[in-house]
């Protein structure tokens, strides 16, 4: 929301593009992980957060970029359990 509300301003984060694409193509750091959800539980605003994130990436503390995206090996995320009367 940040992003958008700021995109070709005055106030437009810098590299702020670039650490939102990483996110997306890469999976966080442990270490990322539960900064983010600490200051997301803590209602982070906006502004911060963009910061935060900037920040951590600046530092090669975001994200674990690999030269293969691809070549990520599979992980079970959530699993889910379906039990019904099935006659």
């Amino acid at each position: 929301a940040f992003y958008a509300r700021t995109a070709n301003t005055l106030y437009q984060a810098p590299d702020l593009d670039k650490v939102i694409d990483e996110i997306y193509r890469y999976p966080l750091k442990d270490s990322a992980r539960d900064q983010l959800a600490r200051r997301m539980r803590d209602r982070i605003d906006d502004e911060a957060l963009g910061r935060l994130v900037s920040d951590l990436r600046a530092d090669n503390d975001l994200c674990n970029v690999t030269e293969d995206p691809d070549h990520f090996d599979p992980r079970i995320i959530c699993s889910l359990g379906l039990r019904g009367d099935w006659g």
